[in-house]
């Protein structure tokens, strides 16, 4: 093998360690972020919900489904509420957020692989439903490591370009410096190299 390809390989053998690290970092930083974030969220709106259900309890469900039409979407939280036949007569709006955008399911699974789902029951046996939905944060996750990898590929191409042009420019001469050393090894003593 030349010595031009082995250059090559070395330089493209650490430039893709390089991104492939750089990547995982940035995976393993999302990771750490999104679980923080819905614990801390679902600690804030699961306690929140569960007064406001103590609170309701007497009231009547439809004093409570009142409330949640007004309250609207809880970050990162879908909240339903079912009667006690288990008909669903509120759901929490969609996200503004990215609208109509969705990470793919593997990524998402990679990054938080289940979350707690927690209900409170009413007297009259209706169900306030509280699910932590990572989705928007993990979809912004898939946004960082695309536009990521996106650079990192185009930084690797280049390099490797660059690299490879360099080395056959620097290895150039080599062929006539082998070629003038083995005729003066021949005896051929009068030979200049240019």
């Amino acid at each position: 093998m030349k010595l031009r390809t082995h250059v090559n390989l070395i330089v493209a053998s650490l430039s893709a360690a390089f991104v492939i690290l750089v990547g995982w970092l940035e995976f393993d930083g999302t990771r750490r972020a999104v679980r923080e974030e819905i614990a801390g969220a679902n600690t804030v709106a699961t306690n929140l919900l569960k007064r406001v259900a103590d609170v309701y309890t007497l009231a009547g469900e439809q004093q409570l489904l009142m409330f949640l039409e007004q309250l609207g979407r809880v970050r990162a939280h879908e909240i339903s509420l079912r009667t006690a036949e288990g008909i669903e007569i509120y759901r929490s709006p969609p996200s503004p957020y990215k609208p109509g955008r969705e990470a793919p399911a593997w990524y998402s699974s990679l990054l938080l692989p289940g979350t707690p789902v927690q209900v409170f029951r009413l007297a009259s046996g209706a169900e306030l439903v509280v699910e932590a939905n990572p989705s928007r944060a993990i979809l912004d996750g898939w946004d960082d490591m695309t536009e990521l990898m996106l650079i990192g590929g185009i930084a690797f191409v280049v390099l490797n370009a660059a690299v490879f042009w360099l080395v056959g420019r620097a290895v150039a001469p080599w062929p006539i410096i082998v070629s003038g050393l083995n005729r003066i090894e021949q005896g051929d003593l009068q030979h200049r190299l240019p």
